[in-house]
């Protein structure tokens, strides 16, 4: 595995993917299943008994980063900074529960 950011934990219905900014930040969004979008109708318009649950929380998902300088990592949809713990070749960040979406921003220091 040659990528210098992936994903590891959480539910096979987790889904991410990871993309460079201008800025140089990496970005990795991450959504939580996609069973519970809505494909038809609009959420007023439904049955009450036709509205798709929101998901379980994603628990234990850490971003992994390959090499490099320790990165700065906030979760731009809570608005709180991450823990970053160095690891034998790289970098993990530890992601909090995942209800639906998160968004990792990595910045170098």
């Amino acid at each position: 595995d040659n990528a210098q950011v992936r994903v590891e934990g959480g539910p096979a219905t987790l889904h991410a993917v990871a993309f460079e900014r201008p800025d140089g930040a990496r970005v990795v969004a991450l959504v939580n299943g996609i069973d519970w979008v809505q494909t038809h109708g609009t959420a007023w318009a439904l049955d009450p008994s036709e509205v798709r649950p929101a998901p379980e929380p994603a628990t234990g998902v850490r971003v992994i980063v390959r090499a490099g300088e320790r990165p700065a990592a906030h979760e731009a949809l809570a608005d709180v900074e991450l823990p970053v713990t160095e690891t034998a070749d790289g970098f993990s960040v530890e992601v909090p529960d995942v209800a639906v979406m998160a968004l990792v921003v990595l910045r170098a220091p």
